[in-house]
C-alpha cells in the first residue's frame, strides 16, 4: 500500500477560546488536520507525543511535535492526537 497524507483546513466560525488571565474570549476559527495512513504511534509513546526528543525514528529529533504543542500552547489553540486501529489522527 502507498502512504498517503490527508491535510485539510477548516473555518469554524463562532469557536473561541479564553485566554489565560483574560476575562474575554478570543476568536479562533481556523482549524487544521493532518491525517495519515501509517503504522501509528507506538503505544508506550502515545502519552508523550508532545515531549521534547520523543522520536521513533532512528535520526529523529523528537522536535517536531514538540514544537507544534509550544506553537498550539502559546496561542490558546488547542491539539490532540487519537488512534483507532486504522489509523492515527491529529488535531490542531
Amino acid at each position: 500500500m502507498d502512504g498517503e497524507i490527508e491535510l485539510s483546513t477548516a473555518f469554524r466560525p463562532g469557536v473561541s477560546l479564553r485566554t489565560r488571565g483574560t476575562d474575554h474570549a478570543v476568536g479562533l476559527p481556523l482549524e487544521f488536520r493532518v491525517r495519515d495512513n501509517g503504522p501509528g504511534i507506538p503505544e508506550d509513546i502515545a502519552g508523550h507525543l508532545f515531549e521534547p526528543f520523543v522520536t521513533t525514528k532512528s535520526s529523529g529529533t523528537g522536535l517536531g511535535l514538540a514544537l507544534v504543542a509550544k506553537i498550539v500552547t502559546t496561542t490558546a489553540a488547542s491539539s490532540n492526537a487519537n488512534r483507532t486501529r486504522e489509523k492515527q489522527r491529529f488535531e490542531y
